[in-house]
């Protein structure tokens, strides 16, 4: 119905990194969003730079990357560090999450149970490009979905690409030319 009630479920309106609980919760320029299947939400913040999880409470937490604090790092929890992470998906059922973290023109894989952040695909050393195969480069990877035979399709913005990024982590162009 178009008519009707709604409520906050999470997050204050004020824009901050804050983890709590409901509307004492905050977020910074959340962008995309995945649901596992037990309910909990994953959240992607361009401009806070983190991955945060909201479960069925309400409870937010931030599950990688330094609040705020922009950068690349492949570590764990905290101490990893995005530049604008965008597009989420859940991964290998409902254990991880792929990133697109799309300034550091690559995806980004994070263990939920560990918090532990690596590079699935891209480059490692923020280099960009237009490039398939096992070491694909991309260009501004912006939204991300994925398959339960743990196949990955992403969009580029600067390269006006599809990609898809195959279970040994290669990288074949779907659609676009790039550039």
């Amino acid at each position: 119905s178009l008519e009707g009630d709604s409520t906050t479920f999470a997050g204050s309106g004020t824009a901050a990194v804050t983890d709590n609980t409901g509307v004492l919760a905050e977020f910074k320029s959340p962008a995309m969003v995945a649901v596992d299947t037990t309910g909990a939400i994953f959240v992607t913040e361009t401009v806070g730079h983190v991955v945060r999880r909201v479960d069925a409470g309400a409870v937010v937490t931030t599950l990688a990357g330094t609040p705020e604090v922009f950068g690349f790092n492949d570590d764990t929890g905290l101490a990893a560090l995005f530049r604008a992470p965008t597009g989420v998906a859940m991964f290998n059922g409902d254990a991880e999450l792929l990133i697109a973290d799309s300034v550091n023109n690559c995806i980004r894989h994070v263990v939920i149970l560990s918090k532990v952040v690596t590079t699935y695909a891209g480059s490692t050393t923020q280099a960009y490009g237009f490039i398939d195969g096992p070491k694909a480069l991309f260009h501004d990877v912006r939204g991300i979905a994925t398959t339960a035979a743990n196949i990955a399709y992403v969009t580029e913005d600067n390269n006006h690409a599809v990609r898809k990024i195959l279970a040994d982590r290669s990288v074949v162009t779907i659609a676009g030319t790039g550039g």
